[in-house]
């Protein structure tokens, strides 16, 4: 089991930047992705069965078919925020035990600014 699975039981909405991470590694980058491609099939089961809670900013950018058919071949790099591509590549690099918790923090914060912003 990849750490990030466990992080994204406890927190489904960490799922999407997980998923993403792991696309543009491998579809982007072409590079192997931190996650097998076992490990990618149940981090996309784990949030197609928890599609309707999950809340995430760029959530927009997967589909509940993309999670069944457990790709995201489709996405250009063009598509992929830039957040997610630093993310993915501090991850590949080896960037793993604080990612988890780097990943939520500045969801957090973008969070707090788009309210703050918008509000």
């Amino acid at each position: 089991m990849f750490p990030a699975l466990d992080v994204c039981r406890r927190n489904p909405n960490m799922a999407v930047p997980f998923i993403l991470m792991a696309s543009y590694l491998y579809y982007i980058k072409n590079d192997s992705s931190p996650l097998s491609d076992y490990d990618f099939d149940r981090l996309c089961d784990l949030a197609r069965n928890r599609w309707a809670s999950i809340e995430h900013r760029h959530k927009h950018l997967i589909t509940e078919d993309d999670l069944e058919a457990g790709t995201l071949f489709y996405l250009r790099d063009s598509d992929y925020p830039p957040i997610v591509k630093n993310a993915a590549m501090l991850w590949a690099s080896g960037y793993r035990p604080g990612i988890a918790y780097l990943l939520s923090r500045i969801t957090e914060a973008l969070d707090t600014i788009t309210t703050y912003c918008y509000s």
